[in-house]
Formats: structure tokens, sequence, C-alpha cells
């Protein structure tokens, strides 16, 4: 899937289709993006990386 920006989030599976990651390859983020816990099921992780595509406008670093 694409962000408004046109960048990809990609999906990754870390664990035999169990467990999965997402990132955004514009602005950075990721999903799950705290250190407790470094992967989700798919689902979630779906989930957020849709909303984080409807929402991301690009490498929001620049902003500050």
């Amino acid at each position: 899937m694409r962000t408004l920006a046109g960048d990809r989030v990609v999906l990754k599976d870390v664990a035999d289709g169990e467990l999965w990651t997402a990132a955004c390859e514009g602005c950075g983020w990721t999903y799950p993006d705290n250190i407790k816990h470094r992967t989700a099921y798919k689902g979630d992780a779906a989930v957020a990386a849709r909303r984080h595509a409807r929402e991301c406008i690009g490498d929001q670093g620049t902003l500050w």
C-alpha cells in the first residue's frame, strides 16, 4: 500500500506467518513502535498500516 505522499508501507512476516511488523519507507514509522512489543499479529499490523497510509504525508522529520 502507499501513503498520500506515494511512499510504500510494507508489512513483513517475521515468524512463520504468525507475527508481523509494518514500516513506512517515507517517514520511518514502524508498528509496533515500542521495545516491549517488537511484533504483532497480522491483522493488527495491517490495520495500523492502512491507518498510517491514510494519514502520512511523507518525511515528517523535515517539518521539524
